[in-house]
Protein backbone atom coordinates (compact mmCIF):
# COMPACT_ATOMS: atom_id res chain seq x y z
CA UNK A 1 0.00 0.00 0.00
CA UNK A 2 1.39 3.80 -0.67
CA UNK A 3 -0.35 6.79 0.03
CA UNK A 4 -0.26 10.37 -1.62
CA UNK A 5 -1.37 13.41 0.04
CA UNK A 6 -0.79 14.18 3.97
CA UNK A 7 -1.37 11.74 6.55
CA UNK A 8 -0.55 13.87 9.28
CA UNK A 9 -2.87 16.27 11.70
CA UNK A 10 -1.98 19.47 10.71
CA UNK A 11 -1.63 22.83 13.08
CA UNK A 12 -5.01 24.93 12.18
CA UNK A 13 -8.66 24.45 11.62
CA UNK A 14 -10.93 26.29 9.40
CA UNK A 15 -14.65 25.88 9.46
CA UNK A 16 -16.03 24.74 6.22
CA UNK A 17 -20.34 25.76 5.14
CA UNK A 18 -22.61 23.26 4.26
CA UNK A 19 -22.32 22.23 0.80
CA UNK A 20 -18.62 23.19 0.74
CA UNK A 21 -15.89 20.97 -1.07
CA UNK A 22 -12.68 21.54 0.18
CA UNK A 23 -9.16 20.18 -1.19
CA UNK A 24 -5.99 20.18 -2.32
CA UNK A 25 -4.20 18.70 -5.62
CA UNK A 26 -1.20 16.33 -5.08
CA UNK A 27 1.41 14.74 -7.45
CA UNK A 28 1.08 11.15 -7.66
CA UNK A 29 4.48 9.28 -7.20
CA UNK A 30 3.97 6.05 -8.49
CA UNK A 31 0.89 4.17 -11.28
CA UNK A 32 -1.44 2.32 -9.09
CA UNK A 33 -5.40 1.57 -8.21
CA UNK A 34 -6.75 4.03 -6.25
CA UNK A 35 -9.21 2.88 -3.44
CA UNK A 36 -9.66 4.95 -0.49
CA UNK A 37 -9.54 8.79 0.50
CA UNK A 38 -8.81 9.93 4.16
CA UNK A 39 -9.31 13.52 5.74
CA UNK A 40 -9.34 14.79 9.24
CA UNK A 41 -12.14 16.55 10.25
CA UNK A 42 -15.28 16.85 12.27
CA UNK A 43 -18.47 18.30 12.32
CA UNK A 44 -18.91 21.79 13.97
CA UNK A 45 -22.61 20.76 15.89
CA UNK A 46 -23.92 17.85 15.97
CA UNK A 47 -22.90 15.44 13.01
CA UNK A 48 -22.58 15.01 9.63
CA UNK A 49 -21.90 12.47 6.40
CA UNK A 50 -19.08 13.59 4.35
CA UNK A 51 -17.96 12.36 0.57
CA UNK A 52 -14.85 11.99 -0.70
CA UNK A 53 -13.57 12.70 -4.43
CA UNK A 54 -10.71 12.57 -6.97
CA UNK A 55 -10.65 15.21 -10.06
CA UNK A 56 -7.88 15.34 -12.26
CA UNK A 57 -6.06 18.80 -12.53
CA UNK A 58 -6.31 20.79 -15.37
CA UNK A 59 -3.55 23.75 -15.21
CA UNK A 60 -4.03 25.65 -11.67
CA UNK A 61 -8.24 24.23 -11.48
CA UNK A 62 -9.99 21.14 -10.98
CA UNK A 63 -10.88 19.30 -14.20
CA UNK A 64 -12.87 16.13 -14.19
CA UNK A 65 -14.45 13.94 -11.47
CA UNK A 66 -12.72 11.07 -12.04
CA UNK A 67 -14.37 8.67 -9.06
CA UNK A 68 -16.36 9.51 -5.71
CA UNK A 69 -16.78 7.64 -2.92
CA UNK A 70 -20.26 6.49 -0.75
CA UNK A 71 -21.49 9.05 1.87
CA UNK A 72 -19.84 7.97 5.09
CA UNK A 73 -21.36 7.17 8.60
CA UNK A 74 -22.39 9.94 11.21
CA UNK A 75 -19.23 11.89 12.27
CA UNK A 76 -19.86 13.83 15.43
CA UNK A 77 -17.77 16.44 16.65
CA UNK A 78 -14.63 14.91 17.62
CA UNK A 79 -12.28 15.73 15.06
CA UNK A 80 -10.89 12.19 13.36
CA UNK A 81 -9.68 10.25 10.56
CA UNK A 82 -12.64 9.06 8.31
CA UNK A 83 -11.82 7.06 5.42
CA UNK A 84 -13.68 6.62 2.56
CA UNK A 85 -13.87 3.75 0.08
CA UNK A 86 -14.14 5.14 -3.67
CA UNK A 87 -17.25 3.37 -5.41
CA UNK A 88 -14.51 1.79 -7.64
CA UNK A 89 -10.81 1.04 -7.96
CA UNK A 90 -9.34 4.24 -9.92
CA UNK A 91 -5.89 3.87 -11.46
CA UNK A 92 -3.55 6.77 -11.06
CA UNK A 93 -0.41 7.37 -13.36
CA UNK A 94 3.25 8.60 -11.76
CA UNK A 95 3.64 11.52 -12.23
CA UNK A 96 0.15 13.08 -12.62
CA UNK A 97 -1.34 15.71 -9.81
CA UNK A 98 -4.96 14.83 -8.53
CA UNK A 99 -7.29 16.97 -6.86
CA UNK A 100 -8.67 15.45 -3.26
CA UNK A 101 -11.84 16.56 -2.22
CA UNK A 102 -14.15 16.70 0.67
CA UNK A 103 -17.75 17.34 0.19
CA UNK A 104 -19.86 17.76 3.13
CA UNK A 105 -23.61 18.63 3.48
CA UNK A 106 -23.74 20.30 6.97
CA UNK A 107 -21.12 22.79 8.42
CA UNK A 108 -17.48 21.09 9.27
CA UNK A 109 -14.25 21.69 10.37
CA UNK A 110 -11.07 21.06 8.32
CA UNK A 111 -7.56 20.79 9.54
CA UNK A 112 -4.72 22.18 7.49
CA UNK A 113 -1.46 24.29 7.56
CA UNK A 114 -0.53 27.59 4.99
CA UNK A 115 2.43 25.78 4.01
CA UNK A 116 1.24 24.87 0.01
CA UNK A 117 2.33 26.03 -3.15
CA UNK A 118 0.69 28.60 -4.92
CA UNK A 119 -3.53 27.87 -4.96
CA UNK A 120 -2.83 24.04 -4.34
CA UNK A 121 -5.78 24.10 -1.69
CA UNK A 122 -9.87 25.34 -2.72
CA UNK A 123 -13.12 25.72 -1.65
CA UNK A 124 -15.77 25.83 -3.31
CA UNK A 125 -20.10 26.33 -1.87
CA UNK A 126 -22.03 24.74 -4.40
CA UNK A 127 -23.89 21.89 -5.98
CA UNK A 128 -25.46 19.30 -3.29
CA UNK A 129 -23.93 15.93 -2.56
CA UNK A 130 -27.01 13.93 -4.89
CA UNK A 131 -24.94 15.73 -7.90
CA UNK A 132 -21.32 16.57 -7.36
CA UNK A 133 -20.04 19.47 -8.67
CA UNK A 134 -19.19 19.38 -12.55
CA UNK A 135 -16.83 22.12 -12.35
CA UNK A 136 -15.48 24.57 -9.39
CA UNK A 137 -15.53 27.83 -11.53
CA UNK A 138 -15.47 30.35 -9.02
CA UNK A 139 -13.55 28.61 -6.19
CA UNK A 140 -11.26 30.53 -4.12
CA UNK A 141 -7.77 29.08 -4.05
CA UNK A 142 -5.40 29.38 -1.51
CA UNK A 143 -1.94 28.14 -0.28
CA UNK A 144 -1.81 25.72 1.84
CA UNK A 145 -2.70 22.03 2.48
CA UNK A 146 -5.10 19.62 4.02
CA UNK A 147 -4.63 16.46 6.23
CA UNK A 148 -6.05 14.88 3.47
CA UNK A 149 -4.68 11.56 1.38
CA UNK A 150 -5.47 8.99 -1.34
CA UNK A 151 -4.24 5.15 -0.68
CA UNK A 152 -3.31 3.18 -3.49
CA UNK A 153 -1.56 -0.24 -4.57
CA UNK A 154 1.15 0.40 -6.68
CA UNK A 155 1.41 -1.77 -9.89
CA UNK A 156 4.27 -4.51 -9.21
CA UNK A 157 6.95 -2.75 -11.34
CA UNK A 158 6.11 0.77 -8.78
CA UNK A 159 6.24 -1.84 -5.81
CA UNK A 160 9.91 -2.66 -6.17
CA UNK A 161 10.79 0.68 -6.02
CA UNK A 162 11.79 2.22 -2.31
CA UNK A 163 12.53 5.80 -3.45
CA UNK A 164 10.47 8.45 -2.03
CA UNK A 165 8.25 10.15 -4.77
CA UNK A 166 8.87 13.81 -4.59
CA UNK A 167 7.14 16.97 -6.18
CA UNK A 168 8.94 20.27 -6.39
CA UNK A 169 5.66 22.02 -7.26
CA UNK A 170 4.21 20.95 -3.91
CA UNK A 171 7.59 20.42 -1.88
CA UNK A 172 6.32 17.59 0.25
CA UNK A 173 6.41 13.81 -0.28
CA UNK A 174 4.56 10.87 -0.76
CA UNK A 175 5.71 7.11 -0.17
CA UNK A 176 4.85 3.29 -0.44
CA UNK A 177 3.99 2.27 3.19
Amino acid sequence: MAIFGIDRILSSTAGQIANDYTGMYWYCPRSGSATDVSFYANATAGTTTFQGMIYSRTASTTGTLLEQTGVSGSINTTPQWITLSLNASLSVTAGTIYWIILWSGNAYDMVFDAIGATGQAMNFTGATFSSPAVSFTGAVLFDSMISAYVTFTPTAEAARSSSVGLSSEVGLSSYIL
